[in-house]
């Protein structure tokens, strides 16, 4: 027997559904799309699986949970090029609950093989960790080594900082208000930009800055 795609059938069901058996592999799965030529992907990318014999039958699959993770506002920056792989390493088909960080690491190698471990980090392991997450799978994942990138150890020489104050204040007020306060205070910009941290806490006259102490 072969998989087909039962048509959408409103109320009861908005999109398509892949079923029926393939190599003695039954499968009974919704693609969460009404469009036809996607659901058709698909199809042909759980009969590839069938066929190399990594299908994970059961459960939600990774495309079904980008799709809802998108329609409920998720971020869809980098999601385009991983649910449209469908080459070696796919996980589009796979159960969201039966991804490993060996598939994300293979994934982020097919489709940037050149690129650092911070662009994989950004455009592989951060956007699907965060279609897993909002699947209820909440299973930590070991991020590409080097990620972080490199901490810099350089500082600026005082006619460097000085000069660098004077662009930032030609460019915008706040924006130089914001660089002198990072130059003066030696917090890190994320902290200055939190919730914690309001202009009123700022004194210009007295040149200093309150801010609530965060315990770790």
């Amino acid at each position: 027997m072969s998989l087909t795609l039962r048509p959408p059938r409103p109320p009861k069901s908005a999109s398509y559904e892949v079923r029926g058996t393939y190599l003695g592999q039954s499968v009974e799965r919704s693609t969460r799309t009404a469009d036809r030529r996607l659901a058709l992907k698909i199809k042909k990318q759980i009969e590839r699986e069938i066929e190399a014999g990594t299908f994970a039958g059961g459960g939600t699959s990774f495309l079904e949970m980008a799709i809802a993770y998108m329609k409920a506002g998720g971020e869809r920056k980098f999601l385009g090029p991983i649910i449209n792989h469908a080459g070696e390493y796919a996980i589009r088909s796979k159960a969201i609950g039966s991804i490993s960080h060996t598939d994300l690491a293979h994934l982020a190698g097919a489709l940037y093989p050149k690129a650092t471990a911070q662009t994989h980090n950004r455009q592989v392991y951060s956007p699907v960790i965060a279609v897993l997450h909002f699947g209820g799978v909440e299973r930590k994942f070991k991020r590409p080594k080097g990620w972080r990138g490199k901490k810099a150890k350089s500082s600026l020489e005082p006619g460097q900082a000085f000069s660098l104050l004077d662009a930032a204040e030609a460019i915008d007020a706040e924006f130089g208000l914001l660089c002198y306060t990072c130059l003066y205070t030696g917090r890190r910009i994320g902290e200055l930009l939190n919730d914690e941290t309001r202009l009123r806490n700022l004194s210009l006259r007295r040149g200093t800055l309150s801010a609530r102490h965060q315990e770790r």
